[in-house]
């Protein structure tokens, strides 16, 4: 049995729920990021079938640790595509666009990600 198919036994989670499962995995394995939702469900254009696009900010994050992180995204029970991206990989004009369009859905109030 393939991960597709346990996804699509496994009762799919809402959009909502896939929200609160992604702000739980950065929780868990990088409490000092922010994480941002980008794209067209910030922008509030979504349609039912559009991917979930986040983006997680500090100044420096492992590469063990946006493994793991994309790892248990993708495992999340959910045919939707879930795209973890680094702020750091982005040039110059995305990152003034994810600054200024983009959903904080958590930051850790006692530490700076910038």
């Amino acid at each position: 049995m393939n991960l597709e198919t346990i996804k699509i036994m496994v009762k799919a989670l809402s959009n909502e729920q896939i929200k609160a499962k992604v702000i739980d995995i950065i929780k868990k394995y990088c409490p000092e990021c922010q994480l941002i939702l980008i794209g067209s469900r910030a922008r509030g254009d979504s349609n039912p079938r559009s991917d979930f696009d986040f983006v997680i900010k500090k100044n420096s994050i492992r590469p063990i640790t946006k493994s793991i992180i994309k790892e248990e995204a993708d495992a999340l029970p959910t045919l939707k595509i879930i795209e973890i991206i680094d702020y750091n990989d982005l040039d110059e004009m995305f990152k003034k666009n994810v600054d200024s369009e983009g959903i904080v859905l958590y930051a850790n109030t006692t530490s700076d990600p910038a």
